[in-house]
């Protein structure tokens, strides 16, 4: 799969991360009409961070990024005997790790999504603690879906989680404010963005990926 961003004088990191049960087999990136790639000052085992730089004046940029990843994990059947929410709370909080994996890095308010008592309020019947922590979560998109309009120029990506639940529009403000839900009921959560197209390739499945970005 090929996939084609054009940007106007914006820089984006394309490359897919390392991922428990994902393997990035392979990854290349075009720019047209040209540039110097550099990694990035910033490293992160969440995000894949490159830097780009124009040498010249330019009135459009095309970016393209060809992935493929091969994924080893057994998709979630049923959410017969998962734990509850209150349970994933008790397991975060109680965690040591210090990794970029960390559940203290998806759990609490951050820049891009500060705390908020709308959406806590919101979103806390479907997100009590006894519940399945992924059938609550389900749920809670599913309503989301339901309540919001999907629309394009309504947010950006830097748009507060609060902004966009007050509009009830947008589109990557939906994330963050599931994230914001999620977390105030004390589940880690976190942002990822990007699309997957399962192909068959010499008899195991592969996934081609235009990109995977993690913010928080």
């Amino acid at each position: 799969m090929r996939s084609r961003f054009i940007f106007h004088g914006q820089i984006w990191g394309l490359e897919p991360i390392a991922w428990p049960g994902q393997t990035l087999v392979s990854h290349s990136i075009t720019i047209n009409p040209g540039g110097q790639l550099a990694p990035a000052p910033l490293r992160s085992a969440l995000v894949n961070l490159t830097r780009l730089i124009i040498p010249g004046a330019t009135t459009s940029l095309e970016i393209i990024s060809e992935s493929l990843v091969s994924v080893e994990r057994t998709p979630q059947l049923s959410w017969l005997g998962e734990p509850s929410i209150a349970e994933v709370g008790r397991l975060a909080r109680e965690s040591v790790d210090n990794s970029d994996l960390s559940p203290a890095n998806f759990l609490y308010p951050s820049s891009f999504i500060p705390m908020d008592a709308a959406i806590a309020d919101w979103s806390a019947e479907a997100l009590s603690g006894d519940r399945s922590v992924f059938a609550a979560a389900y749920e809670l998109a599913v309503r989301i879906q339901r309540e919001f309009r999907y629309d394009p120029n309504a947010t950006m990506a830097e748009t507060p989680p609060a902004e966009a639940f007050a509009a009830r529009r947008g589109v990557s403000g939906f994330s963050q404010i599931m994230i914001c839900a999620l977390r105030a009921a004390g589940i880690p959560a976190a942002y990822a963005s990007g699309y997957i197209r399962p192909s068959r390739r010499r008899g195991r499945t592969a996934f081609r990926v235009p990109t995977r970005r993690t913010a928080g």
